[in-house]
């Protein structure tokens, strides 16, 4: 088919392929010479960047609370995460500790922010 060849021709000579005659690359110029012994440095290739996985979960450590708080730190751990009054109350006293586990992100920063409005100091993990 004349098209297709005409095309393939086309596609050939654009690309530098084709067309009769061999096509030779010349070397590159070396711009400095390298005293012997040594050695050059070639740049790697970029290395693919890790990609950091955010996680949906956070633990909420609670590292110190002013004493005069702790019942309002109790109300704010059981509105946030509706634990029972027990439980909410030996997570506060356990301090320095973790308070909650696996708390959705959202929650982790609300009660991170409550407890810090009230003098404590919070790590989230």
């Amino acid at each position: 088919t004349l098209f297709r060849s005409d095309y393939e021709s086309q596609i050939l000579a654009v690309t530098g392929g084709g067309g009769g005659g061999a096509v030779y690359a010349a070397p590159a110029p070396v711009s400095e010479a390298v005293p012997q012994g040594e050695s050059i440095d070639v740049p790697k290739a970029a290395e693919p960047a890790k990609k950091k996985v955010e996680k949906a979960t956070a633990d909420v450590k609670l590292v110190k609370y002013p004493a005069e708080v702790k019942i309002k730190l109790i109300k704010e751990l059981r509105t946030v995460t509706n634990l029972p009054l027990k439980d909410a109350k030996d997570a506060i006293d356990k301090a320095p500790g973790l308070v909650q586990t696996n708390m959705s992100k959202e929650d982790a920063e609300k009660l991170k922010t409550l407890f810090e409005g009230l003098g404590a100091e919070v790590e989230l993990l």
